[in-house]
C-alpha cells in the first residue's frame, strides 16, 4: 500500500526499524530486499509457511477461537502460491504483492 501510495520504502523501513514493529523477522527480510532488491534474507519457503500457517488456522478453527491474523496471514501465503511464488523464500511475498497491485516495491 506505501509503494502504491507513493510513500518512500527507504523512509518507512527508517520508521519502522525504530519503532515497536520492528523485529529480527522485519529484520532478515526487509533490509535487503527493501534496500538491495535480495529476496534470500530469510531462508523459509512460501510454500512451507502456507502449509505451517494452514496447520494453525485448522486448530483455532477446532477450538473454536477467533484468528483474524492467522487467516489475513494464510491467505497472503495462498495467493503467493496462486500468483507462482510457492517455491520461493518468504521475502518474495513482496514479488507477489508488487504482480497483485500492480506496483514496484524491489528496487532492480
Amino acid at each position: 500500500m506505501a509503494a502504491k501510495a507513493g510513500v518512500d520504502l527507504n523512509k518507512l523501513y527508517d520508521v519502522v526499524s525504530v519503532g515497536g514493529v520492528n523485529c529480527g523477522i522485519f529484520q532478515m527480510m526487509a533490509t535487503k530486499t527493501l534496500k538491495e532488491g535480495d529476496v534470500t534474507g530469510f531462508k523459509f519457503g512460501i510454500s512451507n509457511a502456507r502449509k505451517d500457517l494452514r496447520y494453525y488456522t485448522h486448530l483455532a478453527e477446532m477450538l473454536p477461537v477467533s484468528s483474524f491474523m492467522g487467516e489475513a496471514a494464510h491467505q497472503s501465503f495462498v495467493q503467493a502460491v496462486n500468483l507462482g511464488f510457492g517455491d520461493k523464500l518468504i521475502a518474495s511475498l513482496f514479488e507477489a504483492q508488487e504482480k497483485s497491485n500492480d506496483v514496484k516495491i524491489i528496487p532492480r
